[in-house]
């Protein structure tokens, strides 16, 4: 094994050391009730809510570091025992089309790649989502409904996941000395058609979802608060599959003409009228703040941050037999930036999520002005409450890992909100 193949497996390695370390001081800090025990105290939580989402907690932490331990080891394996390799004459021996064009090779590369990676996962994703809920008794669909629906998300995102890699193929063989900024920006484009696209042609097959009762007193107040908020070309619906979407959530997706605010069926039958609206109108200031915009500009800008230093390595001639491939194709190049970019996402994520927190607490804001913080509270609440989620965690596993501030944090800001101005002081 090259030194450059000891570097990727060290750097591998040590990103999952991490990521566990992250996690153990978080099982510790939660394990430590008193941590817990005030924060729930303070947010009205009771104390059978509370074990519950304990009891949830440890076991997805139990289950996390098996599957982190298992997922170090298949990699290792795999790619010691050159199992890129493997993967290149399986493309070179494949009778469909073109095989020996590097646009087809490109996509039948990452096409096996997905698949391998989907096999390793999908147990532990069907156990986490589907078994370990039900254990608790949250909300869940039928088994074979919930993997009907884990096979449909799967081809759409291979099929999404191939655009891109195969056009940055196409920019190597195409345009081979500026490579690089061609892939940046079609990258880009990329994740600004699907933003499109998606609540278009794509949500409608991953998440089925059906249009509020016209008529019902809930879809006029939504209306109302969409009025109020002064934007249009709103479309509300709800995802009743509870296959596709278990957990109690709301999401905006689209720009422009295609703005769309889903709920899901399991936060519309556990939440009032109030609470309803309070998220909706989090939803609503996603969108008033362009955050959804503001998210593709994040996006052209990590993409970049991941091909331009890799570009003169994943280039290199002797690199690509170094790490265990046979020859350097578009397809090889191309993987290597993935590859790479997995370890460099250590330093990236920890920057795109406090972005994303950011914009949470921004949303919130709005919420709070459009309807009220109370509500606000309430709502945000009832949605942990719902998915036995825990109010708190470490500092540092949050600063890495969560795109969404805690509940403490969230309720905290919007007390804070609430609170009278120094300068005017209290009556």
């Amino acid at each position: 094994m090259s030194l450059l193949s000891l570097t990727f497996l060290s750097l591998y390695g040590t990103k999952q050391l991490w990521d566990g370390y992250l996690d153990w001081i978080n099982y510790k800090f939660q394990k430590n009730q008193d941590n817990l025990a005030n924060a729930c105290h303070s947010l009205g939580i009771t104390q059978d809510e509370f074990q519950k989402s304990m009891a949830y907690a440890q076991a997805n932490h139990f289950f996390s570091q098996c599957y982190r331990l298992k997922s170090l080891v298949v990699f290792c394996l795999f790619f010691s025992l050159g199992g890129f390799s493997i993967f290149e004459s399986v493309v070179a021996r494949l009778p469909i089309g073109s095989s020996d064009h590097p646009l087809v090779q490109t996509f039948y590369f990452f096409l096996i790649w997905q698949i391998f990676s989907s096999v390793t996962k999908f147990g532990y994703h069907i156990y986490r989502q589907h078994f370990l809920r039900k254990k608790y008794d949250l909300p869940v669909g039928h088994l074979s409904g919930f993997m009907t629906s884990q096979c449909a998300s799967f081809g759409i995102s291979t099929l999404i996941n191939a655009l891109i890699p195969i056009g940055l193929a196409a920019a190597i063989v195409y345009f081979p000395h500026n490579w690089w900024m061609v892939g940046v920006l079609y990258s880009g484009g990329v994740v600004f058609i699907i933003m499109f696209i998606y609540p278009v042609l794509i949500q409608p097959i991953v998440e089925k979802s059906i249009p509020f009762d016209v008529d019902s007193t809930l879809f006029k107040k939504i209306n109302h608060l969409i009025a109020k908020s002064g934007l249009n070309f709103f479309r509300i619906g709800i995802i009743k599959d509870k296959k596709s979407a278990p957990n109690a959530n709301a999401h905006a997706i689209g720009i422009g003409y295609f703005k769309k605010i889903l709920f899901h069926q399991t936060f519309i039958e556990g939440s009032s009228e109030s609470e309803v609206l309070a998220i909706c109108a989090h939803e609503i200031g996603h969108h008033a703040h362009k955050h959804l915009w503001k998210l593709c500009c994040v996006n052209l800008i990590l993409i970049t941050l991941t091909i331009f230093p890799l570009y003169s390595l994943a280039t290199h001639a002797g690199m690509a037999a170094d790490m265990g491939f046979n020859e350097t194709t578009p397809y090889v190049i191309v993987f290597q930036f993935y590859l790479w970019g997995m370890i460099l996402q250590t330093i990236t994520k920890p920057l795109s999520n406090g972005i994303f927190r950011r914009l949470e607490y921004q949303a919130d804001a709005y919420a709070a002005k459009l309807t009220s913080p109370q509500n606000m509270i309430q709502a945000l609440k009832k949605i942990y409450i719902i998915d036995a989620n825990l109010p708190h965690f470490h500092s540092m596993y949050s600063w890495y890992n969560r795109t969404h501030p805690t509940l403490l944090e969230r309720v905290t800001a919007l007390d804070t909100s609430m609170s009278p101005s120094p300068q005017h002081g209290t009556q």
